[in-house]
C-alpha cells in the first residue's frame, strides 16, 4: 500500500469536516487508511471488527464507511446488510466503499450487489482512497456522487483499483 498522490492538487480529496468510519481487521492497514484520511483533514473513527462498526454507525452517525471485507465473525457483507436494513434516519444511506484484498471481477460485482457503493482494491494508492471519500461524501457534486440505489435503481457505479 502506498501513500502516493493520485490528485497533485489534492483539491479532490480535502475531506475537512467529513465524518469516516475504518473498519479493518488488521490494525496495520486501518492505522495507515486513518493516518492518511486524519492528514486529509477528516474526523476518523475505527475499529476493527463489524458489530463494532455496527454500533458505531448508530451512534456516532458518520458521514463514509470504508470497511474491509473479509473479517473474522461478522464480515463485511453482513456489516452492509445490517446497516441498509436501518431506517435511513439511523444510517441507511451512508456512502460505503469496500476496501478489500483480492477481488477480482466476480468479486467486486457482488460486493456492490451487497450494497458497497464502491470497491477498491488492497493495496492501493491511499491518494485514490481519499478521492473516492470525497467523492461520496455528503455535500459533493451531485454529478460527482452515484445515484441513490434502489431495488429497481441503476447498478453502483464501482472501482477497483490495483
Amino acid at each position: 500500500m502506498t501513500g502516493g498522490e493520485s490528485d497533485p492538487g489534492g483539491a479532490a480529496a480535502c475531506l475537512v469536516g467529513v465524518r469516516v468510519l475504518v473498519v479493518d481487521a488488521d490494525a496495520d492497514v486501518r492505522d495507515l487508511v486513518v493516518e492518511m484520511l486524519v492528514g486529509r483533514g477528516a474526523t476518523v473513527i475505527s475499529t476493527g471488527t463489524a458489530v463494532q462498526a455496527l454500533e458505531l454507525v448508530q451512534r456516532e452517525r458518520p458521514d463514509v464507511l470504508v470497511s474491509g471485507i473479509y473479517m473474522a465473525g461478522n464480515n463485511g457483507f453482513w456489516l452492509i446488510r445490517m446497516i441498509r436494513a436501518m431506517p435511513s434516519t439511523r444510517g441507511a444511506a451512508i456512502p460505503a466503499i469496500a476496501f478489500t484484498g483480492g477481488a477480482d471481477a466476480a468479486g467486486r460485482d457482488l460486493i456492490l450487489a451487497s450494497g458497497y457503493d464502491a470497491c477498491l482494491a488492497k493495496p492501493s494508492d491511499l491518494g485514490r482512497l481519499a478521492e473516492v471519500v470525497a467523492r461520496l461524501r455528503p455535500g459533493a457534486r451531485p454529478s460527482a456522487r452515484p445515484a441513490p440505489r434502489g431495488h429497481d435503481g441503476p447498478e453502483p457505479q464501482g472501482e477497483l483499483s490495483t
